[in-house]
């Protein structure tokens, strides 16, 4: 545990088995992975750590999985500078995998449809259920709140939320049998679709609750770096996406902060105007074979003029 003064950080290494609880990080503290619920994975662990805790004032705490480095790039020392530079403005600091993708998607749920179906319906049931969203689909969610796999460090008001939403989607799967066996394909296997629903949990909470959230500048700013640097790229640190998206622009983090923008705006405003920008970019920069097919963006492109031509493509 590392403190400054009054305040304290805590982040915990979750070790699944005898391999990943001996290679626990420097600064990280151990969290056994004593779960007999394994469909639901981490966050049976996480939550009776959570319920049994003595709270400190003002402490921020996160979860991490062991493939947090081959993900993010990042040590505990990073998160340590973060909680440095955040702990005074900021409730939750986040760091989140696949970094690119949380400034290209309009939000973690549109995503999840496309690669892991049904992730997206299934979100729904618990944001109704819990009263935030009809449709979170529809719903743009800027960077700054845009997390994969719970990368992020927070206080307490944040994983009190998150344990009622917890407990909430465990109500859903504990009456109904198909939701709580539910699997789905991913990477050429069946896999129980929970951690894929549960790993959006934080955006959701982000989105619908007033938490002051930041994605760490200095891990954005890497991230810019190796996206401009092929020399020192590695597979986990620069999606394969990124080589097709350089060959159409010069710069194409800048696009991605574009895209970002238009997503602050509309969620803002919610005017036509950046809506349409932010869509012709994921037409023209599409990365994904059918990533501007989703069932979102169909539903807003379907009466819409689309302009194409060699220099753009243009959405009014």
């Amino acid at each position: 545990m590392y403190r400054l003064f009054w305040k304290t950080l805590t982040a915990y290494h979750i070790g699944y088995d005898e391999k990943t609880r001996s290679e626990c990080p420097n600064g990280f503290k151990l969290l056994h992975y004593y779960n007999e619920f394994p469909h639901f994975k981490e966050i049976i662990p996480i939550l009776t750590e959570l319920q049994c805790r003595d709270w400190q004032p003002n402490e921020f705490f996160g979860f991490f999985s062991p493939r947090f480095f081959e993900k993010t790039g990042l040590e505990f020392n990073d998160i340590e500078k973060s909680h440095q530079k955040y702990q005074n403005s900021k409730d939750v600091i986040l760091f989140s995998s696949f970094l690119p993708e949380t400034y290209y998607w309009l939000n973690p749920w549109e995503h999840g449809d496309l690669f892991n179906p049904c992730v997206g319906k299934i979100s729904n049931l618990i944001a109704k259920k819990i009263g935030i969203s009809d449709n979170l689909a529809d719903v743009p969610v800027p960077v700054n709140r845009f997390v994969f796999s719970h990368y992020l460090i927070a206080k307490r008001p944040f994983w009190e939320k998150w344990m009622e939403l917890t407990k909430a989607y465990l109500e859903l799967c504990e009456k109904s049998k198909r939701l709580a066996e539910f699997t789905i394909v991913y990477n050429g296997s069946n896999h129980s679709v929970h951690p894929f629903v549960v790993e959006r949990f934080p955006s959701m909470l982000l989105w619908a609750q007033n938490f002051s959230s930041i994605q760490d500048e200095d891990y954005i700013q890497a991230k810019r770096l190796l996206c401009g640097s092929y020399a020192i790229r590695s597979a986990q640190e620069i999606p394969y996406w990124w080589t097709i998206l350089s060959q159409r622009v010069n710069d194409p983090f800048h696009r991605l902060e574009r895209m970002n923008l238009c997503k602050e705006q509309f969620e803002q405003t919610d005017t036509d105007q950046f809506k349409n920008e932010y869509w012709s970019y994921r037409i023209w920069y599409s990365i994904y074979g059918g990533d501007s097919f989703t069932e979102k963006a169909q539903r807003y492109l379907s009466n819409k003029t689309i302009v194409v031509n060699e220099l753009k493509i243009e959405a009014s």
